[in-house]
C-alpha cells in the first residue's frame, strides 16, 4: 500500500461561490469540461473547453484558463492555452487533464479525440508554442493499424503519487473493442517526459478520475453507458486494475450517464461529484458524495446537494480540488433560467460524526405479477416493515421491471415479468403510486400497498382498487383514471426508461432476472434473499432496531416459482 499524499492547504478563506465562465462571452458561445488545479505559486487556475460557436462536442473547440489569486474570490480575463482551429478548418481541441510535476504543469489533452497532446508550461500560464503528440506511446498500439477510433483523456485533472509518478485516467474504443469503452491510467514516471498505457484495463470504462484511497489503493471511479459507475482498484500504483465493480448512486434513474470528479478529501474521506436529477431533468442537482470506507459505501444519507434549495438547477460536468481538511472546491456546469456557467462552489466535507445519521437504503425492482417478487414481498418486506424501527430508520427505493423490445418512445409494446403483452398488472401498480414517486406517495403507502398486492389475488384492476382501500390516502376514481388514459402510458414509459438505465443488460431481451434487491448500493444474490440474511445486511449498514439484537433471526426464504407459464423470461 502507498502513503497518503498531503493535502492541499489553501486558505479557508475561498470564495463560497462564484461564475468563472459564462455562455456567451469573452468570444465563446459555450463553455464546459472544466478541470481545476493549484498552481506551482499556490494560485488557483481552472481551465476548460472553450467552444466558438456552439455548445456541440465537436467544432471550433480550444482550451482555456483563468486563474484566480484569492482563492476564487476573483479571476482573471480568459487566456487561451491551445487552438488548433482556423476559418477554414475547425479543430476541436479538448478533454483537459493538468497535473502539477516537478515544479511545472503538465498538460495532457485531446485532438479531435483521435490524438493525445501534451504541452508544459512553468507556471501553468505561460504555454509552449506546439504540443507533443503521445498518442501511439500513452496507448502503446500503433493508431493507424489497431483500428481504435476514439479517445479521451480524464476529464478532469489527473493525479501525481508520492514517488512522483503521473497517472492521467483516459479511455479509448473501436478496434478489437469495438464500441465498448475501455477504460485505462496513461503513466509517465519522468515528469511527463514519456508515457505509457497501465497493463491492464477496465472494460466498460468511460470518463473517469483516479485517486488514492484512505487505506492507501488507488481507485478509479468512471462513467458507464448506462445509470450506474463503475469502480476499479489498484494496488501497484496504477500498473494493473481489478476487475470492475458496480456502483448506483441511489434512486433509480436518478443521473444521467455523465462525467463525475474524485478526489481524496482528508485522511479520513473521498469525496465524489455527480449529478442527482430526477425525470426530464436528469442533468441536474449536482451533489457531492462522500465515502469513509476506500469507496466502499457511498450513504445517500449523506449526499450534499451544492444548490440546496433548488434541486432543478442544471449540473453537468464537474472538477473537485481539495481545500483543506474540511472543504472541498468544487467548479462544475451549471444552468438555471438565466444563463449556463462554469460555476465553483466551496462545499463543506461531512465528518465521520456524520455517517451514523444516515439511513441503510432497501433498494428493489420487482415484477408486478412476478412469483419470486410476490414471494419476496410476502416473506420477507412485509414482516422486514413490520419490525421496529425499520420503518423509520431504513430508506426503501421501489421500481418496476418493465421494458420494450424496441427503442423506448417508438416499440410501446410494453413486456413485464410473468404478464401479457402491454404489462396490465404493472400498469395499475404504477398508477395506484403515481410511478412510486417519494413526492406524491409515503414510503408507508408505496410499502403497505406492494405488501397487499403481494397477497391479494385475482384480475389487477380489483388488486389495485382492493390495495388502494386498504392503504388508505390514495384515489381509486384517479387510478382508473390513469389507468384508462396517457398519464399510465406516460408512467410506463418513464419506468421503462429507469429500467433502461439501470438494467442496461436486461433492457431490451434476455431474462429481466426479477427481483433485483440492493442494500446500500450492493446486490444481493438470490441466496441472501431471506429474512434473516436482508435485517443482518441493514443493521450492519446502521439500522436502529430492536429486531438487531435478536441472535435467533428466523431464516424464511423467498422460493423461485416453478410456474411455466411466463411468456416473458425474468
Amino acid at each position: 500500500m502507498m502513503a497518503a499524499l498531503p493535502l492541499l492547504l489553501l486558505s479557508a478563506a475561498a470564495a463560497q461561490q462564484a461564475d468563472v465562465f459564462v455562455n456567451g462571452q469573452e468570444g465563446y458561445a459555450c463553455f464546459r469540461i472544466p478541470a481545476v488545479l493549484q498552481l506551482p505559486n499556490g494560485h488557483l487556475a481552472v481551465y476548460v473547453e472553450g467552444r466558438k460557436y456552439s455548445c456541440n462536442d465537436h467544432d471550433w473547440n480550444d482550451i482555456v484558463f483563468k486563474t484566480s489569486a484569492d482563492n476564487g474570490a476573483t479571476w482573471s480575463p480568459l487566456r487561451l492555452m491551445w487552438s488548433n482551429s482556423t476559418a477554414a478548418e475547425h479543430v476541436t481541441i479538448g478533454n483537459p487533464s493538468p497535473i502539477v510535476s516537478g515544479g511545472e504543469v503538465v498538460m495532457v489533452f485531446c485532438r479531435n479525440n483521435r490524438e493525445v497532446l501534451v504541452m508544459r508550461s512553468p507556471d501553468g500560464i505561460v504555454w509552449g508554442t506546439e504540443p507533443v503528440d503521445i498518442t501511439a506511446s500513452a496507448l502503446g498500439r500503433n493508431w493507424t493499424t489497431s483500428g481504435v477510433n476514439w479517445v479521451a483523456t480524464g476529464p478532469p485533472q489527473g493525479l501525481v503519487l508520492p514517488s512522483g509518478r503521473i497517472l492521467v485516467q483516459a479511455n479509448f474504443k473501436g478496434g478489437a473493442v469495438g464500441n465498448a469503452n475501455v477504460g485505462f491510467a496513461i503513466i509517465s514516471d519522468d515528469a511527463g517526459g514519456t508515457w505509457r498505457p497501465s497493463a491492464t484495463s477496465v472494460m466498460g470504462c468511460n470518463e473517469g478520475q483516479i485517486a488514492i484511497a484512505p487505506n492507501g489503493s488507488l481507485l478509479m471511479n468512471c462513467r458507464t453507458a448506462g445509470y450506474h459507475r463503475l469502480l476499479s482498484y489498484s494496488d501497484d500504483s496504477g500498473e494493473s486494475w481489478s476487475a470492475p465493480t458496480t456502483l448506483y448512486l441511489g434512486r433509480a434513474g436518478s443521473n444521467s450517464p455523465c462525467e463525475g470528479s474524485l478526489v481524496r478529501a482528508n485522511q479520513a474521506a473521498l469525496v465524489f461529484s455527480h449529478n442527482y436529477g430526477a425525470a426530464g431533468c436528469a442533468r441536474c442537482n449536482m451533489t457531492l458524495w462522500t465515502s469513509f470506507d476506500s469507496g466502499a459505501s457511498w450513504p445517500a444519507a449523506l449526499a450534499k446537494a451544492v444548490d440546496g434549495a433548488n434541486p432543478a438547477t442544471g449540473g453537468g460536468y464537474s472538477a473537485l480540488l481539495a481545500l483543506n481538511a474540511t472543504h472541498t472546491l468544487l467548479v462544475y456546469e451549471r444552468s438555471d433560467e438565466q444563463r449556463r456557467t462554469i460555476a465553483l462552489r466551496t462545499v463543506r466535507i461531512p465528518t465521520a460524526a456524520d455517517a451514523p445519521t444516515a439511513k441503510p437504503v432497501l433498494d428493489g425492482t420487482f415484477g408486478a405479477n412476478c412469483p419470486p417478487c410476490r414471494e419476496f414481498g410476502r416473506l420477507v418486506l412485509k414482516k422486514l416493515y413490520g419490525q421496529a424501527g425499520v420503518a423509520d430508520g431504513v430508506e426503501f427505493r421501489i421500481s418496476s421491471a418493465i421494458r420494450s423490445a424496441g427503442p423506448l418512445g417508438k416499440d410501446d409494446n410494453w413486456a413485464c415479468p410473468d404478464e401479457d403483452v402491454g404489462c396490465p398488472f404493472t400498469r395499475w401498480l404504477l398508477c395506484a403510486l403515481d410511478g412510486w414517486s417519494a413526492t406524491t406517495t409515503t414510503q408507508d403507502q408505496r410499502v403497505h400497498f406492494l405488501s397487499c398486492w403481494d397477497e391479494a389475488s385475482g384480475e389487477p384492476a380489483s388488486k389495485a382498487k382492493k390495495c388502494a382501500a386498504a392503504v388508505g390516502g390514495l384515489n381509486v376514481t384517479d387510478i382508473v383514471t390513469c389507468h384508462a388514459g396517457p398519464k399510465g402510458d406516460a408512467l410506463q414509459l418513464a419506468a421503462a426508461r429507469s429500467f433502461e438505465q439501470r438494467f442496461p443488460t436486461h433492457a431490451h431481451g434476455g431474462i429481466f432476472d426479477v427481483p433485483h434487491i440492493f442494500i446500500e448500493g450492493e446486490e444481493q444474490a438470490p441466496s441472501e434473499l431471506t429474512y434473516d440474511s436482508v435485517l443482518r445486511k441493514l443493521c450492519d449498514a446502521g439500522l436502529k432496531s430492536s429486531a438487531c439484537a435478536d441472535a435467533a433471526l428466523p431464516g424464511v426464504h423467498w422460493r423461485a416459482s416453478g410456474d411455466a407459464r411466463a411468456p416473458e423470461p425474468r
